[in-house]
């Protein structure tokens, strides 16, 4: 008599395992399905993009006395920044056909 929970037989022999035959129709399942990964995230403030960016800077130094007078320039004319200053003068030198100011 054979017993299979040791695997040894009446005669001495070990018991053989069953090996299952591998169906056809395991081969062809497909696997379990994964979530696909998110996509990148966007920078925060993508919406408030423009279409010219102020990503230039000057850089220059000043007297007390220079600070002073460009600064009582800013407010008279309701400039934030020298920039605004200076474009402001730009525009008043272009309509003056007399101004030595050159632009090239």
């Amino acid at each position: 008599m054979d017993n299979p929970v040791n695997g040894i037989a009446n005669n001495g022999d070990v018991v053989p395992t069953h090996k299952p035959n591998q169906s056809e129709q395991a081969a062809t399942e497909l696997g379990i399905d994964l979530p696909t990964p998110e996509p990148a995230k966007q920078p925060r403030n993508q919406h408030l993009k423009v279409a010219d960016p102020k990503d230039r800077q000057f850089a220059a130094r000043a007297t007390a006395g220079q600070h002073a007078e460009i600064t009582a320039a800013m407010q008279a004319n309701g400039c934030k920044d020298i920039v605004e200053l200076m474009l402001f003068s730009m525009k008043l030198h272009r309509k003056d056909i007399l101004t030595p100011f050159k632009f090239k």
